[in-house]
C-alpha cells in the first residue's frame, strides 16, 4: 500500500486493515479529513502529531515483529521435538516388525501365527501412521 502526503510517497508493507490499525483510524476516509489542508496554524499540529505517531508505529511494528519471530521459534522447537520423538517411535516399531517377520519367516509349533500376523499388520498401520506425521512435520521445517 502507498501513501502519498506531504510531497512523498511512503510504501506501507502489510494490508489495509494494517495500516488503519497501525494509524488508530476505521476507514481512509479519516485519513483523508486528519490530514485534509487547513489553515496554516492547523497544519504545523497536524506535522508535530505525524512526528510523534511514526516513532510509536515504529516501535509497536518491531514489537509484533519480535513476537512474532518468537512465536515462530517456539513452534520450530516444538516441531523439532516432535520430529524426534517420531523418529524414535519409528525406530521402535521397524525394530519390532523385524523380530515378527523373523518368527513369522520360521514359525515354532507354539507361535500363534494369526495373532503373530495381526500384530504385524497394527506396526505396520501405526508405522505408516507415525511415517506420515513425520514426512509432514519435515516439510514444515522445510518452509
Amino acid at each position: 500500500m502507498y501513501e502519498f502526503r506531504d510531497g512523498k510517497v511512503k510504501e506501507h508493507l502489510g494490508s489495509v486493515h494494517e495500516f488503519l490499525e497501525e494509524r488508530k483510524i476505521e476507514n481512509l476516509q479519516e485519513l483523508e479529513r486528519r490530514f485534509a489542508p487547513k489553515a496554516a496554524d492547523n497544519s504545523s499540529v497536524v506535522a508535530d502529531t505525524k512526528v510523534k505517531e511514526v516513532p510509536a508505529s515504529k516501535k509497536e511494528q518491531a514489537q509484533k515483529e519480535f513476537e512474532q519471530r518468537r512465536s515462530d521459534s517456539k513452534e520450530i522447537r516444538r516441531i523439532r521435538h516432535r520430529v524426534e520423538f517420531l523418529e524414535s517411535e519409528i525406530g521402535k516399531v521397524e525394530a519390532k516388525m523385524k523380530d515378527l517377520e523373523k518368527i513369522l519367516s520360521n514359525p515354532g509349533p507354539d507361535d500363534d501365527i494369526m495373532e503373530l500376523t495381526r500384530t504385524y499388520l497394527e506396526d505396520k498401520r501405526d508405522l505408516d501412521h507415525k511415517t506420515a506425521e513425520w514426512e509432514s512435520l519435515m516439510e514444515k521445517l522445510d518452509e
